[in-house]
Parts: C-alpha cells; sequence; structure tokens
C-alpha cells in the first residue's frame, strides 16, 4: 500500500502552532535519548524530545501533498519520518540470528524496505488506557483464566496483557489507530540508518536495567513493569520497552521474507499465525529481546505477556 506525503517541515513548535524556537531542529529527530541528556541550547527534554520552553510534549507538524492540511503527531505518540530504506532483519555480528530464510520465524534474509511517514504510541498500551476502551463497552476486559494483571485501580500504568492479535486491533480502531505493521515496528525498534541488535545498542540488556524481562533465571519476574521505567532501553527514536516487559502484536500473517527490496510491506493477504515483537516480562532468553527477533502464534491465543501498541499512517 502506498501512502502519498511529502514531508514539507517538521519543526517542534509552541502550543499555539504559531512558531518556531531558534536554532531550527528537526522535530522528531532529535529525542533525548540521541542527544545523550545534552538537548540543544534553548531546549530542555520534555517528552522524549528537546523542546522549547513551555512545551510538555513534542508536537509536530507534517505538511501534506498539494496543499492538504497538516498532520498534528496525537499525544503519546512518535514519528518516524525519515525517508529511504532502511536494512530489516540480521545485522552483522548478531551471533543469535535465526538464519533460516524459508521459515516463518526466519530473520533472514536481511533486505532493504522503505516504510512511508507514520506514528506509533512511545510506549505500550497500558491496563488504565486500555480499561477506557473497556468503560466506552467497545473492548472486552481480559479473561482472568489468561491474566490476573488486569486491575485499573492497582496496576494502572502496567501494560495490558492477555491481549488476542483481535482484541489488539479492536483497541487501536477504537482509537482510530491500527497496529503496526512488522516493518513499521522494526523500523521504530532499531532506527533507520543504524544498525543495532537491540533498540539500544548492541550490548544486551542486564538485570531489570534495560529492559524488564526474566534474562534465564537470573532476573525472575512475577509481574510486568510500569511502561516507560527503563529510560536506558529506549530506542533510537525514544521508544520504551521495545524489548521486554510484553509482546506486541503486529498487522503482519507470518511469513519468510522477501529476497528482494520492498516498500510498505504488510504481509500476506491471510494465513493461519500472526507475528509478536520484543519479548515479554517472563522470556528467559536474551536473544528474544533482539529488534529481528520474530515469534509466531495463532492470532486468537492471548496470554499474559501478550499486549501491544499502537500506530497510524500520516496521510
Amino acid at each position: 500500500m502506498s501512502r502519498a506525503l511529502q514531508i514539507v517541515t517538521l519543526c517542534c513548535c509552541v502550543a499555539s502552532q504559531a512558531s518556531c524556537y531558534s536554532p531550527e531542529i528537526t522535530a522528531c529527530e532529535v529525542t533525548c535519548a540521541e542527544a545523550g541528556g545534552n538537548c540543544p541550547e534553548g531546549t530542555a527534554c520534555t517528552g522524549g524530545y528537546c523542546n522549547p520552553p513551555g512545551v510538555a510534549a513534542s508536537v509536530c507538524r507534517a505538511g501534506g501533498v498539494d496543499g492538504g492540511p497538516d498532520f498534528v503527531v496525537p499525544s503519546g505518540m512518535v514519528l518516524i519520518a525519515d525517508n529511504g530504506p532502511f536494512s530489516m532483519g540480521c545485522v552483522p555480528g548478531d551471533t543469535l540470528c535465526f538464519d533460516d530464510p524459508t521459515s516463518d520465524q526466519g530473520e533472514t534474509p536481511s533486505h532493504l524496505v522503505t516504510v512511508s511517514p507514520y506514528v506509533i504510541d512511545i510506549a505500550e498500551v497500558t491496563v488504565g488506557q486500555y480499561a477506557a476502551c473497556v468503560d466506552d463497552s467497545a473492548c472486552i476486559e481480559p479473561s482472568t483464566d489468561v491474566t490476573t494483571h488486569y486491575d485499573p485501580n492497582a496496576n494502572p500504568n502496567w501494560p495490558v496483557t492477555g491481549m488476542s492479535r483481535a482484541s489488539a486491533e479492536v483497541y487501536c480502531r477504537w482509537l482510530d489507530k491500527r497496529l503496526p505493521t512488522e516493518a513499521e515496528w522494526e523500523k521504530a525498534a532499531r532506527g533507520a540508518s543504524t544498525a543495532r541488535i537491540y533498540p539500544w545498542g548492541d550490548d544486551p540488556p542486564g538485570c531489570n536495567i534495560k529492559a524488564h524481562f526474566k534474562a534465564s533465571n537470573a532476573c525472575v519476574q512475577a509481574t510486568p513493569a510500569d511502561v516507560k521505567s527503563f529510560e536506558d532501553g529506549q530506542s533510537f527514536y525514544g521508544l520504551y520497552d521495545m524489548s521486554g516487559n510484553v509482546w506486541e502484536w503486529v498487522s503482519d500473517w507470518s511469513a519468510p521474507y522477501p529476497m528482494s527490496a520492498v516498500v510498505d510491506p504488510e504481509g500476506p493477504e491471510s494465513g493461519s499465525t500472526g507475528i509478536l515483537r520484543g519479548g515479554g516480562w517472563r522470556t528467559g532468553e536474551v536473544q528474544y529481546m533482539r529488534v529481528s527477533n520474530r515469534n509466531t502464534q495463532t492470532i486468537t491465543v492471548s496470554s499474559n505477556t501478550y499486549g501491544m501498541r499502537c500506530a497510524k499512517g500520516v496521510l
């Protein structure tokens, strides 16, 4: 699917959208993580971005084609708009790569993928956020047979668990969003021009330092953790928990990777299993925390380690 959009200007603007600060910085490219904690002069780290005074989060605008309306990035989302292909799949030096180009879980061949601009949640969907959908009678409360983590009063900032792909899709549609494609998810986790093995770089995560996971029984977890708990684990674009906490559903049916470059891939039109990304709080092995790791599952299956984040095309 092709999305006809040209990014004309992007800048961090005051809430009125009337003016931008100087020096001019391209918004949604200068994250606090990317700046290494040293935001440019005249800006400060708020909402994950280097913003001007008085701006509590990144508010970005993208001019549309042929004078079309501007796009305002929704609160709690990040714009991924840098053009050009990125390398999807295993990267050089990754000794944990599952090298089987015939498998639905294979991480090879590494191939160039071009993705149209989109926005994606900066964090996994929380219990509190999902509860609002339940209260609106649009979503179904997760079954206690699957998860005991759904308590909006006690644990509102835990990622919601017990999600099948269908329940994840219902929630995202309720917000006029959708699940990210597998390619969108991996680009958001890795970055466009980097060859990171993990969202933060090439060093494996330690016990509750960069990611929330079991770590080969060295760090046994009893529950998920609050989203945004691991600043050192942010991705290139400043997203949280792209490794660990909960496995995240994407929209694609599972299939082996293509052998050549592709644009806006969405996977097969039908299938029997879907794809989850990122590892979960009960994940024991570090290999499942890698950016390129793929987990397949029947889409009707739910688990106390399955959750999601939502995305939306920039149109």
